[in-house]
């Protein structure tokens, strides 16, 4: 099992794909500075105190911290808004196909013959869970240490700034050590990322196109949000009920929607992750949904 869990984790890392994840990750950092940047040029043209006028909240730097700015806070920006919504194809991208892959060209044969279906899913699972957690934390966690270079820290007071409501995820830990709190979500992130990727297991082995099985963590989580809204819109569903949270499953990553109070982000990457080791299961080694 170590052999080819090492094996599938160094394919993971040198897979072209991976390249093409970087790339869409640094631009939607690159955009985020650049949004952050406007941000504090329009607070220095329309926030300057008149010329000996008492100090004002008004013209704090407080409202412009780091952590109210950058990418997992501030969903207004429009950075922010692509990555809420792409992000599951973020994690599929870097080996979410390496399974249809190898089906297609015989590698899987050639593979299980030595080690086994069993050895083989549970190391090619851990691999795709790995690359697609790393993929969606790495990107918010370099996005705000990107954002440091143009938006000034501050310790947000609840007070002043209420980017997380009491209930949100750790929102104590945010207000008094924000920087732990950071990365805390980054972790809760990584989890859920690397569920998600693994929701290309779905996929039917006799697809030929490879964005087609990248396509399926995002396809999934958009018609269950659909469907879960029109049905709260029609009132077949309470807009109080747990069900109702799911509705808006793609902003999962914004650590201060209201959807996802608490540790609720974690039972959604706990049930995803269950789900695709079930179905994952039986795809692979039971072989019973080709």
């Amino acid at each position: 099992m170590r052999k080819a869990l090492k094996a599938e984790l160094w394919k993971a890392f040198h897979d072209p794909m991976l390249l093409l994840t970087a790339l869409c990750c640094l631009l939607i950092v690159a955009a985020n500075v650049w949004n952050c940047a406007a941000e504090m040029a329009d607070w220095a043209r329309s926030s300057r105190p008149p010329e000996g006028a008492a100090p004002d909240i008004r013209y704090s730097t407080e409202g412009y911290s780091l952590f109210v700015l950058s990418l997992p806070y501030y969903p207004q920006l429009f950075s922010a808004h692509v990555f809420n919504y792409i992000w599951p194809l973020l994690a599929a991208i870097p080996y979410g196909t390496s399974y249809m892959q190898e089906r297609r060209t015989g590698v899987f044969n050639q593979v299980v013959s030595r080690i086994g279906r069993k050895k083989y899913f549970f190391a090619k699972y851990i691999a795709v869970f790995v690359t697609g957690g790393v993929a969606v934390s790495l990107t918010e966690l370099t996005a705000v240490l990107a954002d440091a270079m143009v938006v000034p820290y501050w310790r947000v007071h609840i007070s002043l700034m209420e980017t997380l409501h009491n209930g949100a995820f750790l929102s104590t830990l945010y207000y008094t050590h924000p920087w732990l709190h950071l990365l805390c979500w980054c972790g809760a992130l990584f989890l859920i990322g690397g569920s998600t990727a693994c929701l290309t297991f779905f996929a039917w082995t006799g697809l030929r196109l490879r964005a087609l099985t990248v396509v399926i963590p995002f396809a999934i989580y958009f018609v269950t949000g659909t469907v879960i809204g029109r049905l709260i819109a029609s009132g077949l569903i309470p807009r109080s009920s747990l069900l109702s949270k799911v509705a808006n499953v793609l902003f999962v990553v914004q650590v201060g929607h209201s959807s996802y109070p608490g540790l609720w982000s974690l039972a959604v990457a706990g049930v995803v992750t269950a789900v695709t080791l079930i179905a994952g299961y039986i795809q692979v080694v039971k072989n019973e949904l080709d």
